[in-house]
């Protein structure tokens, strides 16, 4: 129901994936800051 609250006309996916990889040198802190970067 909030699909079609925030995009009437479009349907919702039945089902969706996600294909991405975790880089060996992954850091949490490092997404965090560039996070907050961006949205904060």
């Amino acid at each position: 129901m909030v699909h079609n609250d925030e995009f009437p006309g479009i349907r919702a996916p039945v089902s969706a994936g996600e294909g991405a990889t975790v880089p060996r040198d992954w850091n949490a802190n490092d997404i965090r800051e560039t996070w907050l970067q961006n949205v904060g």
